[in-house]
């Protein structure tokens, strides 16, 4: 795969633990942060008033018509915080990851010729007997 930087040829299984998100960020990063949480906040906080609206327009002894599942827009349950991106790896760390990959597909090739010739084995032991 000449061409693609690094990264994109590590195996998908490859994941290495990334570290913690960052715990400061600059004031920009946290206005916005704070802005988006605020919009979502409304979002829901309209809904809301929407369906009490609703609710209070119907006679209280009567039931809804149709009950409704709450329409509210997801909400994390944390500040949104800027996906982290993990720095590609140095080239000593792909060769040795791609290595460990190596020696597993191996491993498994072995391991499938063991059980083909075992099957194979089996058939001849079939045919003779």
């Amino acid at each position: 795969m000449p061409g693609l930087p690094g990264w994109a040829m590590t195996p998908s299984w490859f994941a290495p633990s990334l570290p913690p998100f960052p715990q400061s960020f600059t004031a920009e990063q946290e206005r916005q942060m704070l802005e988006q949480q605020a919009q979502m906040l409304e979002s829901q906080i309209d809904v809301i008033k929407k369906r009490l609206e609703e609710l209070k327009s119907q006679p209280q002894g009567q039931p809804s018509q149709q009950p409704q599942p709450p329409q509210l827009p997801p909400f994390p349950m944390f500040p949104a915080f800027p996906p982290y991106m993990a720095p590609p790896p140095t080239p000593e760390e792909e060769i040795a990851d791609l290595e460990d990959y190596k020696r597993e597909l191996e491993e498994e090739i072995k391991s499938v010729e063991n059980r083909i010739a075992e099957l194979k084995r089996m058939l001849g032991r079939k045919g003779q007997g």
